[in-house]
C-alpha cells in the first residue's frame, strides 16, 4: 500500500491492486482506493473490478447471475464474478476494451455501477443497465447506447452516435460530427447533451432537455422541452415547444413556434485567465466544453468574467482539479498552506476572515491557489455542469473574501449563498454597488439558482435534499 502522490500531503490517498486473473487476452484486478482522515480512520473512495482485454476487436457480455454476481463473456470464454455489495463502498466494474473494433453489452437486468472505456478503434457500446454508468468512447467512430441508469459518456474523438435511455442522461460529443439523440427518457428524468467541436446533430426528446452545440455549424431540434445553447459557428435551430429557450449567436438559422422565446448572445473568451485545469486528458477535454457552454450563457458568462478579474487581482486562477468525489471547493491561501506543510487542523480557524469569510462588514482575506475538484461523471439532481458552476459561486466568493459565517435552518450559509438563497446573516454589499441594495445571499449571476432560472431547471429551495416521504 503506497501514496498515489510522492510529495507529503495532509489526507494522502491509496490503492491496494490485487491481479484475480490474467493470461494474454485478459487481466482481471480488484483495486481499491483510500484515503486517510483526520482522526487516523480511512474513508473508502472506491472499489472496482477492472476487466482490460487487448488490442483485437473484442465481443465483450456482461449479464446479471445469481445475487450480485456477474457473468463475464470475453471472445466465448466465460468468467463468473463475485460482487461485494458493501453497503459502504460497493463494488463497481470497470471494463478497458483498448483497441480494435469492441462490441461490449451489459444486460438490461444488470444493476451495479459500471465504468466503461472503449479505446482506440469503432466501437459498439450497450449499456442497457439500471446502475449508474459511465462510458468513454476513445478515440474511433463508436456506437453508444445508453440505458435506464443514470448515465454519463463522453464520445471523445470520433464521429459517434450516442442515444440515451430512459434515465438521466449526460452526454459529451467532444471532437468529430456527433450523432446525439437524448432518448425518451422517463418521468423527472433530463438530458443534457454537448455537441463539442464538429458539425453535430442533436436532438432533445426528454422530459427535459438542456442542449449547447458548442463549435462547428449544428443541427438541433427539439421533441420535449429544450433550452438551446448553440454555441459558435452558423447553427440551425427547430425547436417545436411551447416552451423552448433560445440563446443564439447573430448568424443562426432559428424556427421556432409561439410561445418559445429567443435571446441574442454574444460569446466571448471569459474565463481563460481564471482557471487552470488538471487531470486526464479526457477530464481537460471536458472541462474546456464546459467553459465554452458557460460562454453562451448570459449568467455564467458574467461570472467568468468576474473571476477572469479576480484571477488578475489575486495574482492566482482556481485550479479545477479531477475528483473520484462528489464535487467541492477548497479555499487556500499562505496561512492554509502554511497549516498543511505542518499537518495542522483548521479547527482553530473555523469561520475565520483568515479563511475568506466575512466578519462584521469587513471581507476577509482573498484565496490565493483556490481549488474546484469537480467529478463530472457523478450525476445527482441536476446535470454536472450545474454542480460545477455551484462550485464557481464558492470560488467567487472565496476570490473576494466574502463567504458566509453560520447557519440558517440547519445549512452552512455558505452554501445557501452559492444556491442563491436567503440567510440569517448581516445583509453586505457583494457587488461594491452604491445603486443596489446589500443582500443575505450572494448577488443573481453568482448563484446556482441563477443559471436553473435561465436554463429552465427546477429552482433549488434548500441545500440539503430533503428525504424522500
Amino acid at each position: 500500500m503506497t501514496p498515489d502522490q510522492n510529495y507529503v500531503e495532509k489526507y494522502p490517498v491509496y490503492t491496494n491492486s490485487f491481479t484475480l486473473f490474467s493470461d494474454n487476452h485478459i487481466k482481471i484486478t480488484h483495486k481499491v482506493t483510500w484515503e486517510k482522515t483526520k482522526d487516523d480512520g480511512y474513508i473508502n473512495r472506491n472499489n472496482a473490478l477492472q476487466i482490460v482485454t487487448g488490442d483485437n476487436s473484442d465481443l465483450i457480455k456482461v449479464n446479471p447471475s445469481s445475487g450480485n454476481d456477474i457473468h463475464l463473456e470475453v471472445n466465448g470464454t466465460h468468467y463468473l464474478l463475485k460482487i461485494n455489495n458493501h453497503e459502504d463502498y460497493p463494488e463497481q466494474l470497470h471494463i478497458k476494451s483498448k483497441g480494435g473494433d469492441d462490441h461490449i453489452r451489459v444486460d438490461p437486468r444488470v444493476t451495479i455501477p459500471i465504468t466503461i472505456e472503449g479505446g482506440r478503434g469503432n466501437d459498439r457500446i450497450e449499456t442497457l443497465g439500471s446502475g449508474a454508468t459511465r462510458v468513454y468512447g476513445g478515440a474511433g467512430d463508436d456506437d453508444i447506447t445508453l440505458g435506464s441508469g443514470d448515465s454519463y459518456a463522453e464520445g471523445n474523438s470520433g464521429n459517434d452516435k450516442m442515444r440515451g435511455g430512459t434515465g438521466k442522461t449526460v452526454m459529451y460529443g467532444n471532437n468529430g460530427a456527433d450523432l446525439m439523440f437524448s432518448g425518451p427518457g422517463s418521468k423527472g428524468t433530463f438530458s443534457y447533451m454537448d455537441g463539442g467541436t464538429g458539425n453535430d446533430t442533436m436532438i432533445g426528446a426528454s422530459p427535459l432537455n438542456l442542449m449547447h452545440g458548442g463549435p462547428g455549424e449544428d443541427l438541433m431540434y427539439s421533441i420535449g422541452p429544450t433550452t438551446f445553447y448553440t454555441g459558435r459557428g452558423r447553427d440551425t435551430v427547430l425547436a417545436n415547444h411551447t416552451s423552448d429557450r433560445i440563446y443564439a449567436d447573430a448568424g443562426d438559422r432559428v424556427a421556432r413556434v409561439a410561445g418559445s422565446t429567443l435571446r441574442q448572445v454574444r460569446i466571448n473568451d471569459a474565463g481563460h485567465k481564471a482557471f487552470k485545469i488538471e487531470g486526464s486528458d479526457k477530464f481537460k477535454q471536458q472541462t474546456q466544453d464546459d467553459l465554452e457552454f458557460f460562454r453562451n450563457s448570459p449568467t455564467a458568462q458574467t461570472m467568468l468574467t468576474e473571476l477572469d478579474q479576480a484571477a488578475e487581482l489575486n495574482g492566482s486562477p482556481v485550479t479545477i482539479r479531477e475528483t473520484g468525489d462528489r464535487p467541492n471547493y477548497s479555499f487556500r491561501n499562505n496561512l492554509t498552506r502554511e497549516y498543511d506543510k505542518q499537518l495542522k487542523e483548521y479547527d482553530d480557524l473555523a469561520e475565520s476572515p483568515l479563511l475568506g469569510f466575512i466578519q462584521g462588514q469587513a471581507k476577509g482575506s482573498v484565496a490565493t491557489g483556490a481549488a474546484i475538484n469537480n467529478n463530472p461523471g457523478l450525476i445527482v439532481e441536476e446535470p454536472p455542469v450545474i454542480s460545477l458552476y455551484h462550485e464557481m459561486a464558492h470560488a467567487y466568493n472565496g476570490a473576494h473574501g466574502t463567504l458566509l459565517p453560520g447557519q440558517t435552518n440547519d445549512e452552512p450559509n455558505l452554501e445557501r449563498q452559492a444556491v442563491g438563497l436567503e440567510t440569517n446573516a448581516p445583509a453586505f454589499d457583494f457587488d461594491n454597488n452604491p445603486r443596489t441594495p446589500p443582500t443575505t445571499t450572494n448577488p443573481k449571476p453568482f448563484t446556482e439558482n441563477a443559471l436553473r432560472e435561465e436554463t429552465g431547471f427546477p429552482r433549488r429551495n434548500s441545500y440539503i435534499q430533503p428525504a424522500e416521504e
